[in-house]
């Protein structure tokens, strides 16, 4: 998102620049100003729907050959290449239970929300005051074998992974930082016990604890965090 609106930016600018240049002589201020910068606004907005077209239609192609037979057998997708996969998933180890369907799943999302203002001025909707996602480690049985799907894409220059359980407490920190060397950010349950730690590699491991099953926990809790320019800051135990 950050990306694409850099990108649209530069466009713009880079097209007013251009159109400034080619009109700058026929027309007078501030004409001469506004025009390419109007004339600059349309042409980023025609490059973005080009650009638009054309990842469309490469979703378009992963999709196909995700659903043909010969496709990528046997071959090992490149770092950062994005590709389509479909199957039967199930999770590697033990399923997730949704928080409040209590169904097994291997991911489930929720959105926790309040009524906002209906007053004949203001009327805002729903207000989100929670949401979450979980995801267990997986596996798709596809037509050209097995992929697995471990974990939560990249947001905003911090890597996260989502497992279910990390073993007992003595020793996890290590544990963890050598089984997943490549995380920013561990989040785990299965106990309910809250937990907040740092690896000395700077593996960063969290349980929220549960919000609907506190166990042998005082409070029922959940935990809340910030990620913005490439960090994790603010997270924060909260009781229910």
């Amino acid at each position: 998102m950050k990306k694409g609106c850099w990108f649209a930016l530069l466009t713009w600018g880079l097209a007013a620049a251009a159109y400034w240049y080619w009109l700058r002589d026929r027309f007078d201020p501030p004409a001469n100003i506004w025009v390419p910068i109007i004339a600059g606004f349309f042409m980023a907005m025609v490059v973005g729907m080009i650009r638009t077209a054309f990842s469309a239609v490469g979703d378009v192609r992963r999709v196909r050959r995700a659903l043909e037979p010969g496709g990528f057998m046997g071959e090992q997708p490149r770092d950062g290449e994005n590709i389509a996969v479909a199957g039967h998933i199930r999770p590697l180890g033990m399923p997730l239970t949704a928080p409040f369907s209590h169904k097994q799943a291997v991911l489930y999302n929720y959105d926790v929300e309040h009524p906002g203002s209906s007053s004949s001025r203001n009327n805002t909707g729903p207000v989100k005051d929670y949401s979450g996602l979980a995801l267990t480690p997986s596996v798709i049985d596809t037509m050209r074998g097995q992929v697995k799907l471990l974990c939560f894409p990249q947001l905003e220059g911090v890597r996260f992974t989502v497992v279910h359980e990390t073993g007992g407490s003595n020793g996890r920190d290590a544990r963890m930082a050598t089984t997943y060397p490549d995380t920013d950010v561990l989040v785990f349950g299965h106990s309910h016990i809250p937990w907040d730690t740092t690896a000395r590699t700077g593996l960063r491991l969290l349980n929220p604890g549960s919000p609907t099953d506190r166990r042998r926990q005082p409070f029922c809790t959940y935990m809340t965090a910030t990620v913005a320019d490439s960090a994790l800051s603010n997270v924060e135990l909260c009781r229910v």
